[in-house]
């Protein structure tokens, strides 16, 4: 069973656990949060270049606050870089799967998502 964990979006505290899959376009590492109830809440990264297996851009201009909590709870670093698009700077990260590994759903496809039983 996969665990949960609590987050507060817009002022709404949910509970939340990562469908991780990739982008059709390059296969980056996509991060949704999926709510408690198994329904989709929002994207976490987005999707620009290519880029090293387990890194994407974090979007904290739908989700505020989503570095952080990445950051926090030890699910993702920063690592400096940024990108970019339209107003927002979207800043890079490396996800941790090991340690987001309770929080990922069996649904997830992403194919770094692999971890002995």
């Amino acid at each position: 069973m996969t665990s949960s964990f609590k987050a507060n979006f817009h002022g709404i505290e949910r509970e939340f656990s990562f469908l991780v899959t990739s982008y059709d376009s390059n296969d980056n590492m996509a991060v949704l949060l999926v709510e408690d109830n198994g329904e989709p809440y929002a994207t976490a990264t987005v999707n620009f270049d290519f880029l090293c297996p387990g890194c994407a851009y974090v979007d904290d201009n739908n989700l505020p606050g989503i570095g952080k909590l990445l950051q926090k709870n030890g699910f993702a670093k920063p690592l400096g870089a940024k990108r970019h698009s339209g107003f927002v700077d979207y800043s890079l990260y490396e996800f941790d799967l090991e340690a987001m590994k309770d929080y990922i759903l069996p649904s997830s496809d992403y194919f770094m998502v692999q971890f002995s039983a």
